[in-house]
Protein backbone atom coordinates (compact mmCIF):
# COMPACT_ATOMS: atom_id res chain seq x y z
CA UNK A 1 0.00 0.00 0.00
CA UNK A 2 1.45 2.79 -1.15
CA UNK A 3 0.03 6.56 -0.57
CA UNK A 4 1.33 10.24 -1.36
CA UNK A 5 3.86 12.28 0.52
CA UNK A 6 1.02 13.69 3.29
CA UNK A 7 1.31 12.71 6.98
CA UNK A 8 -1.11 9.82 7.83
CA UNK A 9 -4.22 10.96 10.29
CA UNK A 10 -5.60 9.19 12.88
CA UNK A 11 -8.18 7.53 10.72
CA UNK A 12 -6.34 5.12 9.84
CA UNK A 13 -4.78 3.96 12.69
CA UNK A 14 -7.86 4.14 15.08
CA UNK A 15 -10.04 1.61 16.76
CA UNK A 16 -14.02 2.15 15.80
CA UNK A 17 -14.98 -0.62 18.24
CA UNK A 18 -15.38 1.65 21.30
CA UNK A 19 -17.13 1.02 24.70
CA UNK A 20 -18.77 3.72 25.68
CA UNK A 21 -21.11 4.73 28.69
CA UNK A 22 -23.37 7.41 29.29
CA UNK A 23 -23.82 10.17 31.68
CA UNK A 24 -26.23 8.62 33.82
CA UNK A 25 -25.27 5.21 34.36
CA UNK A 26 -23.85 4.62 37.37
CA UNK A 27 -20.38 4.68 38.05
CA UNK A 28 -20.59 1.46 39.79
CA UNK A 29 -22.00 0.40 36.05
CA UNK A 30 -18.61 2.02 34.44
CA UNK A 31 -16.30 0.14 37.32
CA UNK A 32 -17.28 -3.15 35.95
CA UNK A 33 -17.05 -2.22 32.18
CA UNK A 34 -13.93 -1.52 33.31
CA UNK A 35 -12.70 -4.64 34.90
CA UNK A 36 -14.54 -6.81 32.78
CA UNK A 37 -13.17 -5.20 29.61
CA UNK A 38 -9.55 -4.84 30.80
CA UNK A 39 -10.25 -1.44 29.91
CA UNK A 40 -8.04 1.95 31.61
CA UNK A 41 -10.79 4.03 30.73
CA UNK A 42 -14.34 4.57 28.84
CA UNK A 43 -15.52 7.64 26.67
CA UNK A 44 -18.49 9.02 28.19
CA UNK A 45 -21.07 9.99 25.51
CA UNK A 46 -24.53 11.70 25.79
CA UNK A 47 -27.47 10.67 23.50
CA UNK A 48 -26.23 12.43 20.22
CA UNK A 49 -22.40 10.41 20.49
CA UNK A 50 -20.86 13.75 21.84
CA UNK A 51 -17.66 12.99 24.08
CA UNK A 52 -18.81 15.20 27.10
CA UNK A 53 -16.34 13.50 29.34
CA UNK A 54 -13.81 10.53 30.17
CA UNK A 55 -14.12 8.11 33.13
CA UNK A 56 -11.09 5.69 34.74
CA UNK A 57 -10.76 3.59 38.03
CA UNK A 58 -9.16 6.56 39.75
CA UNK A 59 -12.61 8.55 38.74
CA UNK A 60 -14.69 5.32 39.99
CA UNK A 61 -13.11 4.57 43.34
CA UNK A 62 -15.47 4.71 46.62
CA UNK A 63 -17.89 6.24 44.22
CA UNK A 64 -20.37 3.53 42.84
CA UNK A 65 -23.17 5.05 44.15
CA UNK A 66 -22.72 8.42 42.13
CA UNK A 67 -23.15 8.40 38.46
CA UNK A 68 -20.52 8.75 35.42
CA UNK A 69 -21.52 12.29 35.89
CA UNK A 70 -20.65 13.66 38.78
CA UNK A 71 -17.35 11.49 38.91
CA UNK A 72 -16.36 11.87 35.20
CA UNK A 73 -13.43 13.56 34.09
CA UNK A 74 -14.27 16.76 31.79
CA UNK A 75 -13.86 17.94 29.32
CA UNK A 76 -12.67 15.25 27.50
CA UNK A 77 -9.24 15.35 25.65
CA UNK A 78 -10.32 14.27 22.36
CA UNK A 79 -8.84 14.19 18.82
CA UNK A 80 -10.16 15.03 15.07
CA UNK A 81 -10.10 11.93 12.92
CA UNK A 82 -8.23 14.05 10.33
CA UNK A 83 -5.19 15.38 12.58
CA UNK A 84 -1.96 13.67 11.92
CA UNK A 85 0.12 11.15 13.82
CA UNK A 86 2.26 13.60 15.43
CA UNK A 87 -0.25 15.32 16.64
CA UNK A 88 -1.77 12.32 18.21
CA UNK A 89 1.70 11.14 19.62
CA UNK A 90 2.39 14.75 20.66
CA UNK A 91 -1.12 14.38 22.62
CA UNK A 92 -0.66 10.38 23.86
CA UNK A 93 2.99 10.69 25.09
CA UNK A 94 3.44 14.42 26.48
CA UNK A 95 0.11 14.28 28.21
CA UNK A 96 0.50 11.15 29.29
CA UNK A 97 -2.57 9.50 28.17
CA UNK A 98 -3.18 5.98 27.34
CA UNK A 99 -5.95 6.56 24.66
CA UNK A 100 -7.91 9.43 23.20
CA UNK A 101 -11.69 8.95 22.20
CA UNK A 102 -11.43 10.09 18.53
CA UNK A 103 -14.35 12.41 16.89
CA UNK A 104 -15.74 13.75 13.54
CA UNK A 105 -17.78 16.46 13.10
CA UNK A 106 -17.82 16.70 16.81
CA UNK A 107 -19.41 13.07 17.47
CA UNK A 108 -17.26 9.72 18.41
CA UNK A 109 -15.65 7.89 15.63
CA UNK A 110 -13.28 5.71 17.74
CA UNK A 111 -10.45 5.65 19.87
CA UNK A 112 -6.76 5.86 19.94
CA UNK A 113 -4.26 3.82 22.26
CA UNK A 114 -1.02 4.08 22.79
CA UNK A 115 -0.48 0.89 21.56
CA UNK A 116 -2.41 1.08 18.34
CA UNK A 117 -0.33 4.31 17.50
CA UNK A 118 3.00 2.40 18.53
CA UNK A 119 1.19 -0.61 15.94
CA UNK A 120 0.77 1.35 13.25
CA UNK A 121 4.67 3.23 13.18
CA UNK A 122 6.00 -0.28 13.12
CA UNK A 123 4.15 -1.54 10.80
CA UNK A 124 4.63 1.60 7.76
CA UNK A 125 7.87 3.25 6.57
CA UNK A 126 8.54 6.35 4.91
CA UNK A 127 10.52 5.35 1.18
CA UNK A 128 12.61 7.82 -0.74
CA UNK A 129 11.35 7.52 -4.17
CA UNK A 130 14.67 8.26 -5.51
CA UNK A 131 17.37 5.60 -3.61
CA UNK A 132 15.16 3.70 -2.00
CA UNK A 133 15.97 4.40 1.70
CA UNK A 134 13.45 3.42 4.60
CA UNK A 135 12.73 5.24 6.98
CA UNK A 136 9.85 5.13 10.46
CA UNK A 137 8.55 8.32 12.03
CA UNK A 138 5.57 9.77 12.12
CA UNK A 139 6.04 11.91 9.27
CA UNK A 140 8.60 12.22 6.23
CA UNK A 141 12.28 13.28 6.73
CA UNK A 142 13.54 16.77 5.63
CA UNK A 143 16.11 15.23 3.94
CA UNK A 144 16.88 11.34 3.24
CA UNK A 145 19.79 9.76 4.97
CA UNK A 146 20.29 7.72 1.77
CA UNK A 147 21.30 9.95 -0.43
CA UNK A 148 20.92 13.28 0.84
CA UNK A 149 17.96 14.20 -1.36
CA UNK A 150 14.70 16.73 -0.33
CA UNK A 151 12.28 14.95 1.31
CA UNK A 152 9.88 15.72 -0.71
CA UNK A 153 10.26 12.38 -3.06
CA UNK A 154 8.92 10.00 0.11
CA UNK A 155 6.07 7.60 -0.03
CA UNK A 156 4.32 6.11 3.14
CA UNK A 157 4.12 2.13 2.14
CA UNK A 158 3.85 -1.03 4.39
CA UNK A 159 7.05 -2.17 6.10
CA UNK A 160 8.53 -5.56 5.50
CA UNK A 161 7.73 -7.92 8.44
CA UNK A 162 10.72 -8.16 10.74
CA UNK A 163 12.24 -5.32 9.71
Amino acid sequence: MSSSQTAPRVRAMMSRDVVTIHPTARAATAAGELRRRHLAGLPVVNDHMQVVGTVGAADLSGRGSRTVAEVMTRPARTIDEESTVAEAAELLLHQRLLSLPVVCNGKLAGRLSRAGLVTYLCRHQWVCGRCGTAERGTGPPAICPGCDGPGRGFQLEEAVPGL
